[in-house]
């Protein structure tokens, strides 16, 4: 697959097809209206995009975890988290990925909204690709740049082994720790 899809599952347990954001399909474009609950969507290995210096399409790798972006969906869907239609705790992100599958929500214990001030800019994609692009464990290294750049400690990730079909439980304890358990 060269582009990414997805579907958002609405509050009333319907799921709609996510739309591309642009004509490379390197995107795709998630609804944050207040009857979205959460999204599932792919990165796959790379996308194609066009080389402007060059004019001709070439690979452009994904990192296989979240984006900034999809991070900021999330924050934005769960703002519209108020008790009536859905619960803070029930507001997701998912991305299906080559080399795992993940789950991002916030723990029962979050009762607020993180900010989400500069995770669009060029400055902090650097630093979350500084944080991700080249870990083993990608999961634990976006809990990491979490913790440590945007300050965000009430999400969780839920990794899926594809393998084993055993499903890991990452999140930050009182102390700051980043803890592992199996569900």
């Amino acid at each position: 697959m060269l582009y990414e899809t997805g579907v958002a599952q609405k509050t009333n347990g319907k799921y709609d097809p996510l739309r591309r954001a642009n004509a490379t399909g390197n995107a795709v474009t998630v609804p944050t209206t207040s009857d979205v609950l959460g999204f599932i969507h792919t990165h796959p290995n790379y996308v194609l995009e066009t080389n402007p210096a060059l004019g001709v399409k070439q690979k452009h790798p994904l990192i296989p975890m979240f984006s900034p972006k999809d991070l900021e969906v999330l924050l934005k869907i769960a703002k519209n988290a108020n008790g009536t239609n859905f619960t803070l705790s029930q507001a997701y992100a998912a991305v299906v990925t080559p080399e795992g599958n993940y789950l991002l929500k916030f723990g029962n214990s979050a009762t607020s909204v993180p900010t989400m001030n500069g995770i669009g800019d060029t400055s902090m994609k650097i630093l979350y690709r500084s944080y991700i692009e080249n870990s083993k464990y990608k999961a634990k290294a976006f809990m990491s740049f979490l913790r440590d750049i945007l300050e965000i400690t009430t999400i969780e990730i839920y990794e899926f082994e594809t393998d084993t079909g055993t499903v890991k439980r990452k999140y930050v304890d009182k102390n700051g720790n980043i803890q592992e358990t199996d569900c």
